[in-house]
């Protein structure tokens, strides 16, 4: 039952009673008064708004219409004693002296139960509420309660099927109340997921994004309720490669450069050193890679192998705009032990390095301060046997033809070779005469051999220009 009780007398009261009558008069659903989100036990925000005389089902609908950093609100639900004590608290922003308003809960009773205590249950897939305490599951009634006593004779029809949070004597607990019950409700309590986590805090600042965006500490000029120092994504997508992924940069702020981490199957794969990507503000000296970094990563990440990556834009680590950005290009080539046509994950991970500085996925912004980046993983799937490099007429062996071939292509107008990369003896990423030289050099004078894929057939480890070409299987075998 809810117990109805008059306003103590205080100073300023009758200021308080004009305000609320004439809020009744005048009342809507829009917020008038919000007090400051706090984050409670469970990483959940909280926030007070002041909203007199609300029955059950308009502060269900208020809530709902609430916001906070993008998330949606709803009434507040009580499922332990920490967050009971925390709402209590919460509540107590409204109190007036002694007096402690009521307020609805996000709980009901369904229709035709066999007693006060059967069919009650949380709003918002919270589960079913013991109608009683200390049982299975937490619950706060107070003594006597439920007792369906505003029911009539033989029904629950208009009886006490909403649950209420209020105060005897200082100390809250539950009271089921009919759902027109609202002389004493004075403001609602909205509670919006997180979804159980208190790290929703990319800018590190110890305050939760949602409530740095009420507060205004941050901005959100796209209205998605990221912080806009934090609106900054690494994405991993595919390229025109099948043995290459682009790393795409989104931001809305000005950044300086950028680290990741990347962990992969050492089973199906295996990395080469990025490279610059179409609109990478630099060139390959301001990249640093790391292809056997130190792993720091717990046994629930499982991570096998990984490897690291960072860059400045330039050598005084220029400014690149907003926008969206293909900053490096990764390659792979089929491990030794892969099998044709065999994917892996490319997961970011914030545990290779060193241990006691790892790369954790950031950007440096304009003010020179580390950003963590949204991050979205991708995969690579690498052709199998494709082509050797220094085979450009693809005949499966290696003899004086490759490099006649060569320079007849170059010099005579002669056929070109069907596999540029095969040319490509000294992997420069260009066909010119000093792959022929490299390949004479290498059968004729001791020096070194074509670089990878040789002797057999493989990816291309290199993110060039050049056309990609498939081998035989049999030519692979030679």
């Amino acid at each position: 039952m809810h117990r109805r009780c008059s306003f103590p007398a205080s100073p300023g009261l009758a200021l308080l009673v004009i305000a609320l009558l004439v809020s009744v008069a005048t009342r809507s659903l829009d917020a008038q008064l919000a007090f400051p989100p706090q984050q409670g036990p469970d990483g959940n925000i909280y926030r007070v708004y002041y909203e007199v005389g609300l029955q059950w089902g308009e502060s269900v609908r208020f809530a709902a219409e609430q916001r906070l950093g993008g998330i949606q609100g709803h009434l507040v639900t009580i499922t332990s004693f920490e967050e009971e004590r925390f709402v209590e608290d919460l509540a107590r922003v409204l109190a007036f002296g002694d007096w402690i308003p009521t307020f609805w809960l996000g709980g009901f009773q369904r229709l035709d139960q066999p007693s006060a205590r059967d069919g009650w249950t949380w709003l918002h897939g919270d589960g079913p509420i013991p109608g009683q305490n200390n049982v299975s599951g937490y619950a706060n009634w107070h003594s006597g309660e439920p007792n369906d006593a505003d029911s009539p004779a033989g029904s629950d029809a208009n009886g006490e099927n909403f649950l209420m949070l209020v105060f005897r004597n200082g100390a809250g607990g539950w009271h089921d109340a009919s759902y027109t019950t609202d002389d004493q409700t004075r403001g609602v309590i909205v509670e919006f997921e997180t979804g159980g986590s208190s790290l929703a805090d990319c800018n590190q600042n110890g305050v939760h994004d949602a409530i740095d965006l009420v507060a205004g500490t941050s901005a959100d000029a796209n209205d998605d309720g990221v912080p806009d120092e934090c609106a900054i994504g690494f994405r991993l997508v595919e390229t025109d490669s099948a043995n290459c992924v682009s790393l795409m940069v989104t931001t809305l702020v000005p950044i300086r450069g950028g680290e990741v981490g990347i962990a992969y199957d050492p089973d199906v794969v295996t990395p080469s050193c990025a490279r610059p990507g179409v609109s990478f503000p630099g060139d390959e000296s301001n990249i640093f890679c790391s292809l056997d970094p130190p792993i720091h990563c717990g046994s629930e990440q499982d991570v096998r192998a990984g490897f690291t990556v960072g860059w400045v834009n330039s050598g005084t680590g220029e400014l690149l705009p907003p926008g969206t950005y293909d900053v490096l290009r990764i390659c792979f080539v089929r491990a030794a032990s892969g099998a044709g046509g065999a994917c892996s994950a490319l997961r970011f991970v914030r545990c290779l390095g060193v241990a006691e500085a790892p790369v954790e996925n950031t950007v440096a912004d304009e003010d020179n301060r580390g950003v963590f980046a949204q991050t979205f993983d991708g995969e690579v799937c690498p052709l199998g046997a494709v082509f050797r490099r220094g085979d450009p007429n693809a005949d499966g062996r290696f003899d004086l033809s490759d490099a006649v071939m060569i320079l007849s292509c170059l010099f005579l107008g002669a056929e070109c070779s069907s596999c540029p990369d095969a040319s490509d003896t000294n992997d420069d990423r260009a066909v010119d005469v000093s792959d022929a030289s490299f390949l004479l050099t290498w059968r004729f004078l001791g020096g070194p051999p074509p670089l990878p894929p040789f002797p057999g057939c493989d990816a291309d480890p290199t993110d060039d220009a050049l056309t990609d070409c498939i081998y035989a299987d049999a030519l692979c075998r030679s």
